[in-house]
């Protein structure tokens, strides 16, 4: 039997085994701060409640090809972060603040944590948020450029992190 998956639960992702506690539920989808606190959200049928008192190998399997050395710089996973569905309760004068907020916060831990890129989905509107995003890039000096359409459709910026980077403000 199935679990029903409620805010407060901790979850595993099946396509990218990614754990991470449950804050928002809806019909389709379900919004996690996974374990290096960034905000994720998954359609709710991709999502399993993670039973600790099972053996968590036969849950997810992870398969070793012992065929391939592992590198030892092999890039870490990037974060994707969804920006428009950040701020449901707000009010509108309250919204674009949030979410730069948000984005801001997410960027130096990405920068922290040394990501080589991290890609933030701000929405297709009137473009308010991804001007907002490319000033702060600008002024910063970092590149950046529209992700993957087949990927993430019209509305996702992809952000190339040096290695060497200081935090932004």
């Amino acid at each position: 039997m199935k679990k029903q998956i409620k805010k407060g639960n901790t979850v595993v992702s099946m396509d990218d085994h990614i754990k991470g506690i449950v804050q928002i539920v809806t019909d389709k989808t379900v919004t996690i701060f996974d374990e290096d606190g960034f905000e994720r959200v998954y359609p709710i049928n991709r999502i399993i409640v993670y039973d600790d008192t099972l053996d968590q190998a036969k849950v997810i399997p992870k398969v070793k090809d012992k065929s391939v050395k592992k590198q030892r710089n092999t890039p870490k996973e990037f974060p994707v972060i969804d920006l428009h569905n950040t701020s449901r309760y707000l009010a509108k004068n309250e919204i674009l603040p949030n979410q730069i907020r948000i984005f801001k916060m997410e960027l130096n831990s990405a920068i922290g944590k040394s990501f080589e890129r991290i890609i933030f989905i701000h929405g297709s509107g009137n473009g308010v948020l991804r001007k907002e995003i490319d000033r702060i890039l600008k002024r910063h000096n970092i590149q950046f450029g529209d992700a993957p359409y087949h990927t993430y459709g019209q509305g996702a910026i992809e952000i190339y992190l040096p290695k060497k980077h200081k935090r932004i403000v």
